[in-house]
């Protein structure tokens, strides 16, 4: 495996609406997609639809919501092989609404009764085999599994939300720390590039602040700067940042340098932007290049 991950996996149910429904009376709907999701489940789909070999450690009900979940990886050429099926447990499922007039999106969820993944029911050949490991902190076993490839010299991202002292537990096991923008507004108050350059003191060589549609900052020992969004006609933002994530691995991969890396990155997500649903989007490798010629920097 080039990367392996470990984290939250979901079913989503995306409607695009008109305006916001209420109790009292619905709303139109434009369009409608049935995906999966999940931050580290899609940023995999993401690395697999870019030319990496990829594989998903975690766990799902066996209701028709799992099924799904491991029929879609499998769709995609993410590896299943360590997905545990409970019998009788419910998977997650979000119910996505999605703006058609910004593409902005909120989601209802109901949560999984899937007993999480413990520390000693990891594969760890499995999850050290690989050259990266992916992680969101959703699953039980996610600084257990930075711990372990730490040691093994596996290079690890953490995909974080949002900040809280054990977000920093995980942290500090962390390579590549690439957090959203409500996690930096969380640590403090604070601009995004000294949040950053901070983040660096617990561990990390590399940290990106990712801002939507004003773009990222990225910090490392070297160097602080701001990679802009690209322009695209936005249909829908659900799953840019895992997308984003995704192919920020890919760079890293492939052995770009980081201001590469965050420009390819962002070019992927961008494309995303332009279909409904988290995992409709993502480009290909060779879409993505053809991107960056017409737009990206060095064109």
């Amino acid at each position: 495996m080039d990367v392996v991950g470990l984290g939250l996996c979901t079913v989503d149910h995306l409607f695009v609406l008109e305006y916001p429904p209420t109790f009292e009376h619905g709303a139109p709907v434009r369009d409608y997609s049935t995906q999966g999701g999940g931050p580290v489940a899609t940023a995999l789909v993401a690395l697999a639809r870019l030319g990496a070999q990829v594989g998903f450690i975690g766990r799902v009900g066996d209701d028709e919501a799992g099924r799904f979940i491991i029929q879609d990886f499998q769709r995609y050429g993410v590896d299943t092989s360590r997905i545990q099926v409970q019998p009788g447990a419910v998977s997650a499922v979000s119910l996505c609404l999605v703006s058609a007039a910004t593409g902005d999106r909120s989601f209802c969820v109901r949560n999984t009764n899937v007993t999480p993944l413990k520390p000693e029911e990891l594969d760890r050949d499995y999850l050290l085999s690989a050259k990266f490991l992916h992680l969101d902190g959703f699953a039980e076993a996610s600084v257990a599994a930075a711990a372990m490839a730490k040691q093994a010299g596996v290079h690890t991202v953490y995909d974080a939300g949002y900040y809280s002292p054990k977000a920093l537990d995980l942290i500090r096991l962390t390579d590549t720390l690439i957090a959203s923008e409500y996690f930096a507004r969380s640590h403090s108050g604070k601009p995004p590039e000294e949040i950053a350059v901070e983040m660096l003191q617990h561990g990390p060589s590399i940290v990106c602040i990712t801002l939507g549609n004003r773009g990222c900052v990225v910090a490392t020992e070297q160097e602080v700067f701001h990679q802009p969004a690209f322009r695209v006609n936005v249909v829908d933002t659900t799953g840019a940042g895992d997308v984003f994530h995704g192919a920020f691995i890919f760079g890293l991969l492939k052995g770009y340098d980081v201001r590469r890396t965050a420009e390819f990155a962002s070019a992927v997500a961008a494309i995303k932007c332009t279909k409904l649903g988290g995992r409709a989007g993502i480009p290909t490798l060779q879409q993505t290049e053809e991107f960056l010629r017409e737009y990206g920097s060095g064109k």
